[in-house]
């Protein structure tokens, strides 16, 4: 069987041929498969300037996002097809899932719902502690105007444990402040602003998730079948879009800021 390096060389070597201009946008892999152990499957993802400043978050997020699935046979890595998924795919692109989801539901993830969080603390939260020192300020701002435009924030269990859990790593000077706004955020539930979705152990534990996933993002798999879910984890972005399910990753929205900073 080809192996994977040399799966990705020759889809590489394949985009170049049929679509150079692609390539000059510089993708990068945003899926890589073995489908049927017949041929490996490779998504690409790109990002398209247009030369414009986005006056608002609604024209940042939908800044075109361009994907290209290139198919390679598993054995001799002959081309089996290039595609593209948004067209009679079934697939959501982002401006879709955000036109439609704008208003409603959404539901973070506990690595982001930890930023949210602590960043109004402060700037020096994301030097101090090393839990969301990957993450600038600016990236807490983009977070929290991006949640403002949605009216109520589903969450878990799993997801609030975490969260309190990554927060006690916190510096103790900060931690009674700390305390008082995570009281205040949870308060949110009894004007419906925040939603408290819990599911039966027992029952996550017979998904299909659950082996490769755990207990936490079970749930969010669950839960996503009928609300937004924004992720930094590329796996869990890359499991629920395959299954056409609403989801965003914050990566690729910071990547999409980027182009129009």
């Amino acid at each position: 069987m080809l192996e994977p390096k040399a799966a990705l060389e020759k889809a590489h070597e394949y985009l170049g041929q049929l679509m150079p201009e692609f390539v000059e946008l510089h993708p990068k892999v945003d899926e890589f498969r073995l489908v049927d152990d017949s041929c490996w499957s490779i998504s690409f993802v790109a990002y398209e300037r247009d030369g414009k400043d986005a006056a608002s978050l609604s024209e940042l997020v939908r800044r075109q996002r361009i994907e290209k699935i290139v198919k390679v046979g598993s054995e001799d890595g002959s081309l089996i097809a290039v595609e593209n998924p948004f067209q009679g795919g079934g697939m959501l692109t982002e401006e879709q899932i955000y036109a439609h989801y704008r208003g409603k539901s959404l539901l973070l993830d506990s690595n982001l719902l930890l930023v949210l969080l602590v960043g109004s603390l402060g700037r020096s939260v994301f030097t101090n502690f090393k839990r969301v020192n990957h993450f600038s300020y600016s990236d807490y701002e983009f977070l929290v105007d991006f949640t403002a435009e949605f009216t109520r924030l589903l969450t878990t269990p799993h997801i609030l444990t975490e969260v309190n859990g990554l927060a006690n790593q916190l510096p103790n000077w900060i931690k009674p402040e700390w305390s008082a706004r995570f009281a205040e955020f949870l308060l949110l539930g009894s004007n419906s602003a925040l939603v408290e979705r819990s599911i039966a152990a027992h029952e996550l534990a017979l998904m299909p998730e659950f082996s490769q996933y755990g207990l936490t993002d079970s749930a969010v798999s669950k839960l996503a079948e009928d609300t937004l879910v924004v992720t930094e984890d590329y796996r869990l972005s890359g499991a629920l879009r395959s299954r056409q399910l609403p989801v965003l990753n914050f990566r690729d929205l910071l990547v999409v800021r980027n182009y129009v900073s």
